[in-house]
């Protein structure tokens, strides 16, 4: 039903990362780092992007809580969800096992980053971002590796919350006490109007692949971090 994207996680010198750029416009720029022992600093993101001829003005990043709080080009506040319509503003996200998520409509000219774990999603966190646009300009959705329903077991009163509000969820595994985060995102912005064709949804499980991704779970305090890079270029 939706578009299955899966990008290979690239080795060089920058370190590991995923080149989005290609399901987006092209004036987007669109990176996931991805670092297995640490959080990466914003000095390190932008020589990243500098590596790549790419020159935010600035990096904007948020002190994440797990809510459905969605700002606009804001740095160090509390929230899960950055949104810009600048050109040269980076807007950024850290997970490691939540689910991150892009998002481009009108032509690039709106970039909406969201970390949604469940208490996001349970929150419905992206349909406020939708909310900045009309579904019918939505250029493409990015969700990407996160923990999946393979390796999510969570308490039966958690699984009877979610079963509730999303009683017809192909996440909601509720016999197996499982939940499947990315596929109930996916289906909470097919359910707002963006066709599922341009909803790409990347199958991998950030717990299952120790080779490529981090986790929380699996790794607890020693866990690094991915994060979600976007900007809009000058061209």
């Amino acid at each position: 039903m939706f578009n299955k994207f899966q990008g290979k996680v690239i080795t060089d010198k920058s370190g590991h990362y995923i080149d989005l750029t290609t399901i987006f416009p092209k004036n987007v720029f669109a990176f996931f780092l991805i670092d297995k022992e640490k959080r990466k600093t914003k000095e390190e993101i932008e020589n990243f992007l500098i590596e790549r001829k790419i020159k935010p003005n600035k990096i904007c990043a948020l002190k994440q809580i797990h809510s459905d709080v969605i700002v606009e080009e804001e740095d160090g506040v509390e929230g899960d969800g950055l949104y810009t319509k600048s050109i040269g503003t980076a807007i950024t996200i850290a997970v490691a096992d939540c689910v991150p998520i892009l998002i481009s409509a009108n032509n690039g000219s709106l970039l909406i980053a969201i970390h949604s774990g469940w208490k996001g999603t349970f929150s419905k966190i992206v349909e406020k971002g939708v909310s900045l646009f009309n579904p019918r300009d939505c250029d493409a959705v990015w969700i990407g590796p996160s923990i999946r329903s393979c390796c999510y077991d969570v308490a039966l009163e958690r699984v009877e919350s979610f079963k509730e509000k999303f009683p017809n969820s192909k996440g909601v595994l509720f016999k197996e006490l499982k939940l499947d985060l990315p596929l109930i995102n996916a289906e909470i912005l097919s359910d707002l109007g963006i066709p599922p064709q341009k909803i790409y949804l990347d199958q991998r499980c950030t717990f299952c692949d120790e080779n490529n991704f981090a986790s929380y779970r699996r790794d607890k305090d020693k866990a690094g971090r991915m994060f979600l890079v976007a900007l809009k270029s000058h061209y």
